[in-house]
């Protein structure tokens, strides 16, 4: 899927998102130790995630966005920040346009959040992130998992896949990386999403559902699973380029 070809279906569903603050929360605090001082964030839409990167104080942002429509928002994004531009560096291309402007700041971490599906060349695309980053940097990548589920939602929005653990943890190790860490995430969406996106063939996710599932679901699911981690609907990644 080519993102600079997003219908306006799409994109409003992928910024649904953005109205699951608990939810993004949830995810940075699983990255919140490896995340390091130059940042690369990949597919940084209209800078939900960005604005809490910078929680993170750190010493540089790339925020990569390759849709030209959703681009324009990521900017109003950072000018609505104060001090932010002495950070962020918004870059309206891939990451493979960028690599040369990047590798030129020793970025120690690359974020993926629920990117990579959305990349045919998924294997491809790694091998570019372990030539962004320097010695000893660190991808942290969150992916929908369990092909199983894939249903409409993943199909409309342009997913190529959704991930097995094995698999994932396989592609990553061929592109270089040793996995630190690999983990299903949000065990209690698996039903959900099924249900929704399987059996009753929604198209796309809205505003409500994502605010529902965020204020009531999120909390409860994310206090079974620092109990027991099961399977999950998602994968969370933590991986070190290999020396």
């Amino acid at each position: 899927m080519d993102s600079h070809q997003l219908d306006i279906n799409t994109i409003e569903t992928l910024e649904a998102m953005e109205y699951a603050p608990v939810y993004h929360q949830w995810i940075l605090d699983e990255f919140s130790k490896h995340i390091g001082k130059n940042i690369i964030e990949v597919g940084s839409g209209s800078g939900s995630i960005s604005k809490k990167l910078l929680e993170y104080n750190p010493t540089k942002l790339f925020c990569i966005e390759p849709s030209e429509m959703v681009f324009g928002k990521l900017v109003n994004t950072i000018d609505a920040i104060p001090n932010a531009k002495d950070v962020i560096t918004p870059l309206n291309c891939y990451l493979n346009d960028a690599v040369e402007t990047v590798k030129k700041e020793s970025i120690d971490t690359i974020i993926y959040i629920n990117v990579l599906e959305h990349i045919e060349d998924d294997e491809g695309e790694l091998k570019i992130m372990n030539n962004s980053l320097s010695e000893d940097g660190k991808i942290l990548i969150f992916v929908p998992a369990l092909q199983w589920i894939y249903g409409t939602h993943d199909k409309n929005v342009g997913h190529y896949r959704r991930y097995y653990k094995k698999d994932l943890k396989r592609k990553i190790e061929d592109a270089g990386f040793d996995v630190v860490s690999i983990k299903y995430f949000d065990l209690f969406g698996i039903l959900p999403w099924w249900f929704c996106f399987r059996v009753l063939k929604i198209k796309y996710l809205n505003n409500g559902q994502s605010k529902i599932y965020d204020k009531w679901i999120v909390p409860i699911t994310r206090f079974v699973e620092k109990i027991s981690p099961l399977a999950g609907k998602n994968l969370i990644v933590i991986a070190k380029k290999r020396a």
